[in-house]
């Protein structure tokens, strides 16, 4: 039986950006779809291109036939993020952290001992969002935290310094106020 957790932080995709894109995905997509059905008798005019309603309306339906590539994962991502809590935790000895699937969502958790792990660093990820990449000793695997999966960057920078202090044995042990 695994140790109680001392620290839990919850991990997961930010719901709210993830509606309002696939929200914004799917009226682009119609908005097109009306625009390839009915593209209108006017040249349109963009950045310095002109294109007349046959050619828009080409481009409507191939932007409408595209348009499941980025919809389905997004979707997808959106069902997995009400379905699925994933946590980081830290007990006395080790750290529970979410092990990735082959689409880099967490799927079940791993616990890893802090003996086992060699090193961490931190790395930039997309734009403002950091990557905490953890370095075990025994298999050279790597395990990613992203900074954008937290519900604030607060948190992210708390589980740095706890497992900077779990790797120099100073880990405080003291139950969390959640």
């Amino acid at each position: 039986m695994p140790d109680p957790a001392i620290n839990e932080f919850l991990y997961r995709p930010n719901r709210f950006v993830i509606a309002a894109l696939f929200a914004l995905a799917l009226c682009g997509g119609c908005l097109f779809g009306y625009f390839a059905v009915n593209p209108g008798a006017i040249p349109v005019k963009a950045c310095g291109i002109e294109l007349t309603p046959a050619q828009f309306r080409v481009l409507a339906v191939i932007v409408v036939a595209l348009s499941p590539i980025g919809l389905v994962p997004l979707a997808m991502l959106l069902v997995f993020s009400f379905t699925h809590d994933s946590r980081i935790a830290f007990t006395a000895n080790s750290v529970i952290l979410p092990k990735p699937n082959r689409f880099g969502l967490p799927s079940r958790e791993i616990e890893l001992p802090f003996a086992e792990i060699s090193s961490f660093s931190v790395k930039p990820f997309v734009g403002k969002a950091l990557m905490l990449q953890i370095v075990c000793k025994s298999d050279s695997r790597v395990v990613c935290i992203f900074s954008n999966m937290f519900a604030n960057r607060k948190d992210f920078e708390t589980v740095q310094k706890l497992l900077s202090a779990a790797l120099t044995r100073t880990l405080p042990v003291k139950p969390s106020a959640r």
